[in-house]
């Protein structure tokens, strides 16, 4: 049999890192892309083209499956703060894409956002006792209508979105996007809020501080969860856009008091309303998703193995 080949671009990353792992158990060679050497603590990809994606993809040959995650976020601060940073991203995918449609694999997956969804629902959605979901149907690239995505970093992924369906279109290239909603676990950068949190609590903070109010609703999804979902699902050409989310919403004051449970102590948890807080409520449908993969950490069992990591790595 011919060996089998997947390329991840963003692989020394959060999500890349444990996506390689996924992958590897699928696929005879995971390489990686990224312009940071891989973490010498984890296993990495098979091999690691070092650089930005812009200037190493024309070189690249066709693989079976392609996955682009590299992308400049930095969490909600940089989401806030840096918006024409964000804007760069546009570039990346569009060197993705070309890639995409001059080689043409089997299979495609972008990693598109949550925030592309509107900032605030409308009245009529809202209203329903804080229990409305975003499902993907409500935002399309090419509708004429859609509320005001979550920021710049909202707009991009959007556009990344458009780009994906032309390729879809215009050279057979099954594409499917991906809209994670908040993802955390081991190994999650501190510039993250679960991450942040987790380490704050860690280190016995008392009062232990959020940003925001700390009552932002968000669907966290475990980061074993999301790679299982995108692994499971990359190869289904019936869905092109696709939530990454468990379907329940859980805010950050409860975070904030898992946390400190697990650490074993009680602070007075408060928030900071200087800092920038998000949107006040974000969750999605996983019914699409339910098709093929069902999410099964809650966010009690999986923020004790973030603070475990966090703990043998000193707090990074």
């Amino acid at each position: 049999m011919p060996t089998s080949r997947a390329l991840v671009t963003g692989a020394s990353g959060f999500l890349g890192r444990h996506l390689v792992r996924a992958l590897q158990r699928m696929y005879d060679v995971v390489d990686g892309v990224d312009i940071s050497a891989p973490d010498e603590r984890c296993p990495g990809p098979g091999r690691t083209y070092l650089g930005d994606l812009r200037d190493v993809l024309p070189g690249l040959s066709r693989y079976d499956a392609v996955f682009h995650l590299a992308a400049l976020v930095g969490g909600r601060g940089g989401i806030e703060s840096g918006p024409l940073t964000v804007a760069g991203n546009l570039a990346t995918d569009l060197a993705f894409f070309e890639y995409v449609a001059r080689t043409r694999p089997a299979h495609a997956a972008y990693m598109s956002s949550s925030a592309v969804y509107p900032a605030r629902p409308a009245a009529r959605d809202a209203g329903r006792n804080g229990a409305f979901r975003y499902a993907e149907g409500s935002v399309q690239p090419l509708a004429a209508q859609f509320g005001r995505p979550d920021g710049t970093y909202g707009w991009v992924k959007l556009t990344g979105e458009h780009l994906a369906h032309l390729v879809r279109e215009r050279f057979d290239v099954p594409v499917v996007c991906y809209r994670p909603f908040t993802v955390y676990g081991p190994e999650q950068s501190r510039d993250y809020p679960v991450a942040a949190i987790a380490a704050r609590a860690l280190a016995g903070e008392d009062p232990l501080t959020l940003w925001g109010s700390g009552r932002q609703v968000r669907d966290f999804v475990y980061i074993d969860d999301a790679v299982a979902a995108i692994a499971t699902t990359h190869r289904q050409e019936s869905a092109p856009e696709l939530n990454v989310c468990t379907g329940v919403g859980t805010d950050f004051l409860t975070v904030a008091r898992i946390a400190a449970a697990c650490v074993g102590y009680q602070p007075t948890i408060r928030g900071d309303l200087s800092k920038p807080a998000g949107v006040d409520r974000r969750i999605g449908s996983p019914d699409r998703l339910n098709t093929w993969f069902r999410a099964a950490t809650t966010v009690a069992d999986g923020v004790g193995p973030l603070l475990e990591s966090l703990a043998r790595n000193g707090h990074r």
